[in-house]
């Protein structure tokens, strides 16, 4: 009896391992795995100036850099793949590849922290802040624990890094370089200092907002009452036109230091805040400044 309890127990070990094997499927590897295709950058996030057609990071800035997409890697069905967004120098055939972010679909958000951290780590790229260089981008597909690399298309994109800035509260005095919104007060456009408070309305610093010691670069803001039939400009030196922010068709679409621009119009009569950052030289408006799809500036929804 005894043996035939013992015979019984083997039978039903192997019946168990056999069934467990039957009812999983195993994914199957292809030898020659499809790499993934990373298409162009969409350059309509915060970190990309049309200006000077690159992306222009502060190291003291948050946002979204960029959203990068690309057709996903094949290796064969049920299979998770991890899709490594790489960067270096244009030219460097990636020897000194950094990674920027991973994920895990097809859709890699690189935030604005991220991206100047991978360019300016001393223990990585290390390029200079100031200089704005050329770097090469790429996907790097795996599965398991790094296993089996393939390697997307490369893409090309500039970026400009800017130096760590200030609390305005540290720059020094008369180096803050404010701007002014023109036009909109009474209807005049008394470019004076006689006009400050009249035609001429300043707008403030931010406090807990950063700004260039040097340049005088920084954050400003403005929330009042504007009319739709009254347009107006942004204007930095009192008594010059030199450096501004007008329309380049009479309505939200934006012109910088254009002398032939005009003016900038609200949709509606209302409260609107306008803020603008000359450090990456954009401009924008809270979000219930309307819904016409005009109403941007620099790539920056209204």
């Amino acid at each position: 009896m005894k043996n035939y309890k013992i015979l019984f127990s083997l039978i039903l070990g192997v019946l168990l391992v056999t069934s467990c094997n039957n009812s999983g499927i195993k994914p199957t590897v292809l030898d020659n795995p499809n790499a993934p295709v990373l298409n162009p950058p969409s350059m309509k996030y915060a970190g990309y100036n049309k200006d000077s057609a690159a992306y222009v990071l502060n190291l003291d800035s948050m946002g979204t850099a960029e959203v990068f997409t690309i057709k996903p890697a094949n290796y064969g069905p049920q299979l998770a793949v991890t899709y490594s967004l790489q960067i270096d120098v244009s030219g460097n055939n990636f020897a000194n590849a950094q990674v920027v972010t991973t994920s895990t679909n097809d859709t890699l958000v690189v935030t604005i922290p991220q991206l100047y951290n991978s360019i300016t780590n001393p223990a990585g790229i290390n390029v200079p802040v100031g200089v704005q260089t050329s770097f090469d981008i790429r996907v790097m597909a795996t599965i398991g624990s790094g296993l089996m690399p393939v390697y997307s298309n490369t893409q090309t994109i500039k970026i400009d890094p800017l130096a760590a800035l200030k609390p305005y509260t540290m720059v020094p005095a008369g180096i803050l370089k404010p701007y002014f919104i023109i036009g909109t007060a009474d209807g005049n456009w008394n470019n004076s200092f006689a006009g400050i408070g009249v035609s001429i309305i300043p707008m403030s610093v931010i406090p807990g907002s950063f700004y260039n010691a040097t340049t005088g670069a920084g954050t400003y803001v403005y929330t009042g009452y504007f009319k739709a039939t009254r347009g107006f400009k942004l204007i930095r030196d009192i008594g010059s036109w030199g450096e501004q922010w007008g329309s380049s068709d009479g309505h939200l679409t934006p012109s910088h230091n254009n002398g032939g621009s005009q003016n900038f119009f609200v949709p509606n009569d209302g409260y609107y805040t306008i803020t603008l950052n000359s450090v990456t030289n954009t401009v924008y408006c809270s979000s219930f400044c309307g819904s016409d799809p005009k109403l941007y500036i620099n790539g920056i929804n209204w």
